[in-house]
Parts: C-alpha cells; sequence; structure tokens
C-alpha cells in the first residue's frame, strides 16, 4: 500500500514537469504572504497544478504562520523585564489593567489574558467589595459603587451588578 502511494506521489510530481529543487524555488517566490489563497494563485500561475498549488500553499502558509508566531514569542520573552514593570505600573494605578496595558503596547490578547488572571487572584477581595456596595446599595444598581470607591471597569461592575440582580429576583 505503501509503495502504491509513493508511487502515485512520483508520478504526479513527475507530471507537474517540475524538479523538486524548482517547486522549492517556486514556493519561496510565492511564499510572501501568509494568505494561502493568494500563494496558491501564484504557483498556480507558475504553472502548477490546482490540488498541488493548493496543498502547497497550506504548508506554506502555516510554516510562515508559525516561524511568525515563533518570532512574537521571542520578542516578547526577551522584554520580560518591561513586561513586569508595566504590571505593577498598571496595577497600581487600580483602574483597568487590560486597558493600561494595551496602552502601553501589549496586545489586546495578552494584555486581557494578564488582566483576568490578576483579577482572578484577588477573587476574595472583590467578593469583599461587591458585599459592602450591595450592603450599601438598598437593593439598588452596585455597579456605582464599584466603579467609583473599587476602581472596577465598567464591564465587571455591571456585569457584578447583574449578577446580584438576578440573585435578588430567584430570591
Amino acid at each position: 500500500m505503501r509503495t502504491a502511494l509513493l508511487g502515485l506521489a512520483l508520478l504526479l510530481l513527475a507530471a507537474c514537469g517540475k524538479s523538486a529543487d524548482e517547486r522549492a524555488r517556486d514556493v519561496g517566490i510565492c511564499a510572501d504572504t501568509s494568505d494561502v489563497a493568494r500563494i496558491a494563485a501564484c504557483l498556480q500561475g507558475r504553472g502548477w497544478e490546482v490540488t498541488a498549488a493548493d496543498s502547497a500553499a497550506t504548508a506554506a502558509a502555516a510554516a510562515l504562520d508559525s516561524m511568525f508566531h515563533w518570532q512574537l514569542d521571542s520578542t516578547w520573552r526577551a522584554d520580560t523585564m518591561l513586561h513586569a514593570s508595566d504590571i505593577e505600573r498598571c496595577v497600581a494605578r487600580r483602574g483597568d489593567v487590560a486597558q493600561c496595558l494595551r496602552l502601553a503596547g501589549w496586545p489586546a490578547q495578552r494584555a486581557t489574558a494578564t488582566a483576568d488572571s490578576i483579577w482572578n487572584l484577588r477573587a476574595a477581595d472583590h467578593r469583599d467589595q461587591v458585599q459592602r456596595c450591595v450592603r450599601g446599595s438598598g437593593g439598588g444598581n452596585i455597579a456605582d459603587c464599584l466603579m467609583l470607591y473599587y476602581k472596577w471597569s465598567p464591564e465587571r461592575a455591571l456585569a457584578a451588578n447583574d449578577s446580584v440582580q438576578t440573585a435578588r429576583l430567584r430570591r
């Protein structure tokens, strides 16, 4: 079975009429982006069959994307000390940590994940803050209290208020 598949693959490659070096050169020329459709169109323009071009384009785009993410992660790790100081500064500011980190140049996904992690570490404090605001609200909206006195982000404060109001309705 393997021999038959290998033979079929070699037959398809021979049908393409290009040597392995020529195919590699074509992919290198066309893989100037990680856009699969654009790479495939370029390869087809260089005489490739549609199926072979699509397959090579998918592999080339995946390799480029992987290399791009590796470079980003590598660069990110090189600036660890800077990121630690960004976190300290944003936490000390007592506001929306994710927004502060984004303003410091962090990618949105990393900033949100870091802010969520810091938020989760302080879950007990947040429960106490919600309870204090509930006691002082007289059954009303606690979002204002959370934002004003504890510097919660509007999204988190409104979500906590919704949760409290839902719990009140279920009593």
